[in-house]
């Protein structure tokens, strides 16, 4: 190929030849001068193995080949146990190419934020989501790299409830009152908008501002949660959400149930008061 092109250009063009590593000298003598009869101004040679480290190789080396595990011997299996070190993998399942999915919508301080929750064949969470309105926005990438990081986590084995743990009271804007949303009315941060949502899918509500009218009443089916849930309606039957002040986050237990009390407040969730007594 390149004798038949060489008459047609001023300068000069170059293959390289990859030889074996068994190539001798005699066999690079060769290839230089059939090329000198050939007319061809070039020729590059690369013999394999001539180099401590090489990208490709094209022979296997001998005495590699591994004897199945199935050919081993009673005390050659107890061997290789103790000297091999068994690395962990973590398998990650993807769902399926069309899979059921849910669309939440929260406007955060006129921001319209978008996130969508898909699910395994099973119903449990496979995928979250999240993307603006705003085209380009730095948010908007924040949310993406946000997206494939969570559904990863979940593909890859992390509960719902762990991931929402994470991202759970974090600060940073936009952040503040939430509309749109029938259960979410107050964020500290995209990333705490999420953990609501995640929660939410997963059936928890209790750190969402509205809750559905029969939470309460599967959360009192629940026998290990009886005494908890006697404690939370006495202390919430002389307050109303209007009471609450949105923003405002308990120091001790992070809960957002936060009224005044003269001129302090107090988290009816945990009693706690940022001062008075």
């Amino acid at each position: 190929m390149m004798a038949a092109l060489t008459p047609h250009i001023t300068g000069a063009i170059s293959k390289t030849v990859n030889l074996p590593k068994e190539a001798t000298s005699e066999h690079v003598k060769e290839i230089y001068r059939l090329s000198w009869q050939m007319g061809v101004k070039a020729i590059a040679l690369y013999r394999d193995g001539c180099k401590v480290s090489q990208v490709l190789s094209s022979t296997k080396e001998s005495g590699t080949t591994e004897r199945p595990i199935t050919d081993y011997s009673y005390q050659e299996l107890i061997d290789y146990i103790n000297t091999e070190k068994t690395v962990y993998k973590p398998m990650r399942i993807k769902p399926n190419g069309i899979r059921t999915a849910k669309v939440h919508k929260a406007t955060i301080n006129g921001l319209s934020v978008y996130i969508t929750a898909s699910y395994y064949e099973d119903g449990s969470l496979a995928e979250i989501f999240a993307t603006s309105g705003r085209q380009g926005s730095l948010v908007r990438g924040l949310m993406e790299s946000l997206s494939i990081t969570i559904s990863q986590m979940l593909q890859y084995g992390v509960t719902p409830k762990e991931i929402s743990a994470i991202y759970r009271q974090q600060k940073y804007e936009p952040n503040g009152f939430v509309e749109n949303h029938p259960y979410i009315k107050q964020v500290d941060s995209v990333s705490d908008l999420i953990s609501k949502i995640i929660d939410i899918e997963i059936g928890d509500y209790s750190h969402c501002q509205v809750k559905p009218e029969d939470y309460e009443i599967q959360a009192i089916e629940a026998p290990a949660a009886s005494a908890q849930i006697k404690f939370e309606t006495k202390a919430e039957e002389n307050h109303s959400a209007a009471d609450y002040l949105y923003g405002e986050v308990c120091p001790d237990c992070q809960s957002t149930k936060m009224v005044k009390n003269g001129t302090c407040k107090v988290c009816i969730d945990c009693g706690s008061t940022t001062g008075c007594s």
